[in-house]
């Protein structure tokens, strides 16, 4: 059985979009990981998927842009992989 080796850590957005159709174009498959989900069960989740690459960001829609890794979202502990960071906000003014 094939375990995808890239995870999706965003909310629904353009930048959601991009990342999914960018994966899947490169012919790799992904997991999602809701930023609404308990720390707890990302943390979880992230310790047992051995993942390669970790690609996040928030909406540019919310004002807020990408966010840095900081340890209340609980990747940082737990993942030791790259972590790609995307944004449209530039594109979008």
């Amino acid at each position: 059985m094939y375990t995808p080796k890239i995870l999706e850590y965003m909310v629904p957005s353009v930048e959601y979009i991009i990342a999914v159709l960018s994966v899947l174009r490169c012919g790799e498959a992904f997991m999602r990981l809701d930023p609404l989900w308990a720390k707890e069960r990302i943390s979880t989740i992230v310790s047992l998927s051995n993942e390669d690459l970790i690609i996040r960001c928030q909406s540019s829609f919310d004002g807020s842009g990408c966010h840095e890794p900081d340890k209340s979202d609980g990747l940082v502990d737990c993942s030791t992989c790259p972590e790609l960071f995307i944004s449209m906000k530039e594109n979008l003014q």
